[in-house]
């Protein structure tokens, strides 16, 4: 969400229960000091495939989509969120994030192509829309919504589980990692300064 008051964006990172306790935090530096990243990465992958961002304030969040990937690039200076939705046979769908709250279950929602109708994240994103998300903590505890037992948004297994989630704040210039469901004050928070 990016307003003249907040910009922010959330994400849940959800993957197969067996990766609990398989992901890490990584920052790297180039040689000559001039850049780095840090990522979230999983065990024996390239820090590319969940979420992170670069010394330049450019964070990206890839979550999967059935046949492609959703790229959410936010330029920190800028106060941009741009989601970039890929099929392949070189097909995208570009979109800029504005004032009204969105949220997104691993399906396309720009890109016109034919996918899979996933029970899962047809029911989290109605779940979703049923509920408030314009302030950061609004978006939190949609994100730590159960009140599905089905399929829940915040997952807790048996087969897919929500690693952490992590909370992007633009203006504050930080990216917060949650472990736990981020409604509740117990969940272990780590604050990462993104510039």
């Amino acid at each position: 969400m990016v307003s003249e008051s907040t910009a922010f964006a959330a994400h849940n990172e959800d993957a197969n229960v067996a990766l609990l306790g398989h992901t890490y935090v990584v920052k790297a530096t180039s040689p000559d000091g001039a850049s780095s990243f840090t990522a979230y990465t999983y065990a024996g992958e390239l820090p590319t495939c969940a979420f992170g961002f670069n010394s330049n304030g450019v964070r990206v969040c890839s979550p999967g989509v059935s046949i492609g990937h959703c790229y959410n690039l936010m330029g920190v200076r800028a106060r941009r969120i741009v989601t970039v939705e890929t099929a392949s046979r070189n097909r995208f769908a570009v979109h800029e994030t504005g004032p009204v709250p969105s949220f997104h279950a691993n399906m396309y929602r720009h890109l016109q192509v034919e996918q899979v109708q996933d029970e899962n994240s047809m029911s989290r994103e109605r779940r979703a829309a049923q509920c408030a998300m314009d302030s950061k903590e609004k978006a939190l505890a949609v994100l730590g919504d159960t009140a599905d037992d089905k399929y829940p948004i915040f997952m807790t297994g048996p087969t897919l589980y929500t690693l952490c989630t992590v909370l992007v704040d633009l203006d504050e210039e930080t990216m917060t990692i949650y472990r736990g469901n981020p409604k509740n004050r117990d969940a272990v928070r780590v604050v990462l300064p993104m510039m």
